[in-house]
């Protein structure tokens, strides 16, 4: 089994924009828990789920949570993986199940791999990335 599929924990995903829709979509698909977002100019809730606060202080237990960040922007998301891994928080991987992901690739943490992606064999994938559809 691919590793990033070890930790079961409810995911927490940062940023309810537009690139958010697509990783809701492959998390449900994927049967993966939502607890909910986190997001710095919403309140309430978004496409379903709770919006829980503005910043991982608003997390209770930060610790009982796995991390995605839905954000496009590169800076951004740069800022909060070092965030979250500052804090030695789990960033999980989303992919979609509809993606072919070899099980001889390698890859990271924090990563979007969307619809009908293919990761092949030998592939090399860090951290925090997106891998869009197609």
């Amino acid at each position: 089994m691919l590793n990033w599929l070890r930790n079961r924990k409810p995911i927490i995903i940062i940023g309810a924009g537009g690139h958010a829709l697509s990783v809701v979509d492959s998390a449900e698909a994927a049967d993966l828990e939502i607890a909910g977002f986190i997001d710095e100019h919403k309140e309430g809730s978004w496409v379903g789920y709770p919006i829980i606060g503005k910043s991982i202080d608003d997390i209770e237990n930060p610790k009982a949570y796995r991390y995605h960040i839905a954000i496009g922007d590169c800076i951004d998301r740069y800022e909060w993986y070092n965030i979250l891994r500052s804090r030695d928080l789990y960033l999980a991987n989303i992919v979609d199940p509809t993606a072919i992901v070899s099980e001889n690739s390698d890859m990271g943490v924090g990563n979007y791999i969307g619809k009908l992606a293919v990761i092949v064999s030998g592939a090399i994938i860090g951290n925090n990335n997106i891998i869009n559809t197609k």
